[in-house]
């Protein structure tokens, strides 16, 4: 299974936090809401109680951390949250295939 983030890494809330400009983008991303609805939309897989926290202000954003699973790709609530609010960056093929498919 095959992270979405650009690099193919799956990453922590502390990893995040402690390599910030290597994990974000400071240009518009296209096509952004459609891509945060797909990943959004896409069924949840399996859960833990781990509760999810914003990496600078450490307040809980989701009482659970959840990932989610489509074809060979897959993700976290944590990475939704960082792409809508920070601007992750994801991984180009992914991001082709979420648009090729709408």
């Amino acid at each position: 299974m095959k992270s979405i983030l650009y690099c193919n890494k799956w990453i922590s809330e502390e990893e995040f936090r402690e390599n910030t400009d290597k994990y974000i983008t400071i240009n518009p991303i296209e096509n952004k809401e459609k891509i945060l609805e797909h990943l959004k939309q896409t069924e949840k897989g399996p859960m833990c109680s781990k509760p999810v926290k914003d990496p600078f202000t450490k307040k809980i954003i989701y009482p659970y951390t959840c990932k989610y699973e489509e074809g060979e790709y897959g993700w976290y609530n944590l990475y939704i949250y960082l792409f809508e609010k920070y601007n992750l960056r994801l991984d180009d093929n992914f991001i082709k295939n979420v648009l090729d498919n709408k």
